[in-house]
């Protein structure tokens, strides 16, 4: 008769045995991978859209299982100054983190957002497996070790047995050396004597030669100084000849005719009704010993008046062009110039303060005769002055201002000039 126990035993059993077998075929099914996370995509006109986003990440994850871990990306693309500000947010059942970058271009947002979702689904690469540094070497068997000793010390005993009687052999041949050697060293003492004499000899033809080294070095001492004399006198040679060549290149510099051109106020004084100012300007040729200038000369309005009535006269107003020829002497950045020339114009005269005003023009014409002192800073290098000019000036005729046919004013015998001259020149 059976106990009730053991149909218990055997349903156990049973359920035991099912679940093993259906413990292994669901161990052989493949598990189901997790799910890719929702990702959002936020981003202003003109960066990449979140179709392209979502086909990058595609490329980037690839067939690799993905982490359950994230299960939402939310990025998004802010402008920040002159690059973009990308911000990737996870979140999952560990909780939130954030990723911020900033980028210069906002294409490249795209590869930005595929790389760090990457690396968060399914992590960096794998590095490549490690290499042996080392391999180890097998050691002899100590047993081989032991027999080989034996053998070798055999062997030695006998080689150091031969080795005695050897040495007994050349124990006699090295007395008979012995001998010979104490015979070589009375030769040797014979031959160190002899070495003596000839010592002495060679330190009296070394005091000999120490003599003639003096000598030597006292006509080195002369020659030296004689070779700096003659160095110093080339020195000077080819200092004056570099001065010549210097002097030489200022004379041909000098030779070449150079143009010139001046401008600058001026004062007339003595012709004119009343002192004058004016502007002067010229242009012209200068060789190393002459001048050439054409110039103008503008003077302006002049005042005559009656002397019974102040407010009745004229206003004299002349413009004239002139050319002027003279020596040229230099002294160092210091020029003196004297030039004669003529001159010719138009003389105008406006009537003021009567009731029929009327306005006349003549001719003028004057000769000129006067000097300049000129200033060529050596900074310049020849190519501007500064020029103080005078001339004295004498009209070829002298009209008269007239007021109900009686004389108001008639221009002077002979007047002065003087000019304050910017001068620009040309090679």
């Amino acid at each position: 008769m059976r106990s009730p126990q053991q149909p218990r035993s055997r349903d156990r059993a049973r359920r035991r045995r099912v679940a093993a077998v259906l413990g292994g075929v669901l161990g052989l099914l493949p598990a189901r991978a997790p799910a890719m996370p929702t990702i959002g995509w936020e981003a202003p006109a003109g960066c990449p859209s979140a179709e392209r986003v979502a086909a990058r990440i595609g490329e980037v994850v690839g067939g690799r299982p993905v982490s359950p871990a994230v299960t939402a990306v939310r990025a998004r693309v802010e402008r920040q100054g002159q690059g973009w500000l990308l911000v990737v947010g996870f979140s999952g059942r560990d909780g939130s983190t954030e990723r911020r970058l900033t980028l210069h271009d906002c294409e490249a947002t795209a590869n930005a957002t595929a790389l760090l979702v990457g690396i968060a689904l399914v992590g960096p690469a794998s590095a490549p497996g490690e290499m042996p540094l080392a391999v180890p070497v097998p050691e002899p068997d100590a047993r081989g070790r032991g027999a080989a000793e034996t053998e070798t010390g055999g062997e030695g005993r006998e080689r150091a047995g031969e080795a005695g009687v050897g040495a007994s052999e050349r124990d006699g041949e090295e007395r008979e050396r012995a001998g010979e050697a104490g015979a070589a060293r009375a030769g040797a003492s014979e031959r160190e004597g002899e070495g003596r004499e000839r010592a002495g000899e060679a330190g009296a033809a070394r005091v000999g030669a120490s003599e003639r080294e003096g000598e030597g070095r006292e006509r080195a001492g002369e020659a030296r100084a004689g070779a700096s004399e003659r160095g110093s006198e080339g020195r000077g040679r080819a200092a004056e000849r570099i001065q010549g060549r210097g002097r030489a290149a200022d004379g041909a510099a000098e030779g070449r005719p150079r143009a010139f051109v001046q401008v600058g106020p001026a004062l007339a004084v003595g012709v004119l009704p009343r002192a004058t100012l004016g502007l002067a300007a010229g242009l012209g040729v200068a060789w190393r010993r002459l001048r050439v200038a054409l110039g103008y000369a503008g003077w302006f309005r002049s005042p005559a008046r009656w002397a019974e009535d102040r407010q009745i006269g004229a206003d004299v107003a002349l413009h004239a062009g002139s050319l002027r020829v003279g020596p040229v002497r230099r002294v160092g950045p210091v020029e003196l110039q004297a030039a004669i020339g003529l001159e010719f114009g138009a003389l105008r005269a406006a009537g003021v303060g009567s009731e029929v005003n009327l306005e006349r023009r003549t001719w003028w014409g004057a000769t000129l005769a006067g000097g300049g002192l000129a200033w060529a800073p050596r900074a310049l290098r020849g190519h501007g002055a500064l020029l103080v000019q005078a001339e004295l000036v004498v009209p070829l005729h002298r009209p008269t201002l007239l007021y109900n046919r009686e004389p108001i004013f008639r221009f002077g015998a002979v007047g002065l000039r003087a000019g304050l001259l910017l001068e620009a020149r040309f090679f």
